[in-house]
């Protein structure tokens, strides 16, 4: 005895969709059923319809602009203490070059006016300037060994350098020749203070990649 016709579409139906899921092998009864019935037919396009729409495909890989932008901003970030060192070295050996040529040429008399009123004084004083632009280029070719070891005496021979340079200029009564010496000093100085900041910004960044690997 044949199934009725409801039972037969239901069964038609369930073996079209087992089968779209291969889940079902072939049954010629059903493909039959399924050419024969109308509405089974329209029922099968509207399933094809719905599973086309709803499939899902495995997305393609996104290219990846993140990385390669951290890794830039990271190599500019890394590049900028090494450009502050290099450029704080080189006014260091330009400061430490010109104290001891000034020095030279107070001490062997070339430029009288560069020792002051009391000769033996400024002798005395372009001797200190002399040891500590000899410092200056230590600290230019060896930074990590000199640099922030120099500084607390830079520091103090540019303060004591400053107070005076600014009381003859509130008193315009400067003299050029003596107030050249003071230069090397500050300049000297300035340049220490941007070597020691390149080193901290350095080690900072050391230690944020250290970091950032531990947490990779």
């Amino acid at each position: 005895m044949s199934a009725p016709p409801a039972e037969a579409c239901r069964r038609a139906r369930e073996w079209l969709s087992a089968s779209r899921d291969g889940e079902a092998p072939d049954d010629a009864a059903a493909r039959a059923h399924l050419a024969a019935c109308g509405p089974c037919a329209t029922w099968a396009v509207a399933l094809d319809a719905i599973t086309a729409r709803t499939r899902v495909r495995v997305a393609e890989a996104a290219p990846d602009v993140v990385s390669p932008a951290l890794a830039a901003w990271w190599d500019r970030a890394a590049a900028a203490p090494e450009r502050q060192a290099l450029v704080a070295r080189v006014l260091l050996g330009l400061a430490g070059a010109t104290a001891i040529v000034l020095s030279a040429l107070v001490v062997t008399g070339v430029v009288p006016g560069l020792a002051g009123p009391d000769g033996h004084l400024g002798w005395e004083l372009a001797s200190f300037e002399a040891a500590l632009g000899l410092g200056f280029c230590f600290a230019a070719a060896d930074p990590q060994r000199y640099g922030r070891a120099l500084l607390p005496v830079a520091a103090a021979a540019g303060l004591l350098t400053l107070h005076p340079l600014l009381r003859d200029l509130s008193r315009a009564a400067v003299d050029p020749l003596t107030e050249a010496s003071h230069v090397p000093t500050l300049v000297g100085l300035a340049a220490l203070l941007l070597l020691v900041d390149a080193a901290r910004r350095r080690g900072a960044l050391r230690l944020a990649a250290e970091q950032r690997e531990v947490h990779a």
